[in-house]
């Protein structure tokens, strides 16, 4: 069952779903876990190709509640947007609506008698998720599921550290221009896989002479927000989708040591893009979501509840 709900926080209200679990309606026992999803960049709560919606009615449907929630200006959601949209998506990476996301977790819990709520995010929704466990205080959070979270900044000119348009080094601008002319002749070339393999050899080449440096467009405020709530060892998944046409990019999970954190699941979907609407990359983000639920957060049936 889906209730439109939302709740007003500073003077505006924020409008979202609630994907109720069957037969639990009315039911004061607690002892549930909920997730909350926000806005992939300016998309509204539905997500690209509705699939927030499909995660939460698969979700409701396995015993937890599942809730989408608009951000400020966005959706049905109260509030102003700024006129560009590199704008918005700047808010997004400096973490603005992060307070918002940590806010709502704590009022779910308390209104729908949760014990545990796990954020979940696609995009810049999942920035919002790691920025909010950064400032939880209050141990709302419980875990964290990040779909191809971002961590370059967008527009190239707009660094975390607050220095637009600060120059690059020069080996770092040849490798960036040897980089991107190699990546252009070998999408264009005819039968290019084994080029295709020599240019991400090189990649990774060129990333270990530079001792693993980041790119110069690199959002380090979020980066060093993920190394901040990697600290509290939250149970964490992590979804990345592969694509052969994406070409070599900067490895950032590798970078953080995302696989030697404790607690966090990395996994990959092959033959998918950014919004996980090619191939089988809804279908799969779906069976990842449900498996890690299933094994680290548990549904409660309200029967056996009652009967223990």
């Amino acid at each position: 069952m889906r209730n439109c709900i939302q709740f007003e926080i500073d003077g505006q209200w924020l409008r979202g779903v609630c994907h109720e679990p069957p037969g639990v309606s009315g039911d004061p026992e607690s002892g549930r876990t909920g997730v909350l999803f926000g806005n992939s960049g300016w998309l509204p709560r539905s997500g690209r190709g509705d699939l927030s919606v499909h995660l939460a009615d698969a979700q409701a449907q396995d015993g937890y509640w599942a809730f989408r929630f608009d951000m400020p200006g966005l959706g049905d959601s109260d509030g102003d947007l700024p006129t560009e949209s590199w704008e918005l998506l700047n808010m997004i990476q400096v973490g603005d609506h992060g307070p918002f996301t940590c806010w709502l977790a704590g009022e779910l819990k308390k209104r729908y008698g949760l014990e545990k709520i796990i954020l979940a995010g696609h995009c810049g929704s999942a920035m919002s998720a790691v920025y909010a466990a950064m400032l939880d205080n209050s141990n709302v959070v419980s875990g964290l599921i990040l779909m191809d979270m971002v961590f370059e900044a967008v527009p190239r000119a707009v660094l975390a550290n607050g220095s637009p348009g600060q120059p690059a080094p020069p080996l770092r601008n040849f490798f960036g221009k040897a980089r991107r002319l190699a990546k252009r002749w070998i999408l264009k070339a005819p039968g290019g896989d084994k080029l295709k393999t020599l240019y991400r050899q090189s990649i990774r080449a060129s990333e270990k002479f530079r001792g693993l440096d980041v790119p110069a467009n690199s959002n380090t405020k979020l980066m060093e927000a993920w190394r901040r709530v990697m600290d509290k060892r939250l149970p964490t998944l992590i979804i990345s989708a592969h694509h052969p046409a994406a070409g070599g990019k900067f490895d950032y999970l590798a970078y953080l040591k995302v696989e030697q954190q404790p607690g966090v699941t990395s996994v990959a979907i092959e033959g998918t893009t950014h919004s996980f609407l090619e191939g089988n990359g809804g279908q799969a983000v779906l069976a990842h979501c449900a498996n890690w639920l299933h094994e680290h957060f548990p549904a409660r049936s309200f029967a056996s509840s009652k009967k223990s």
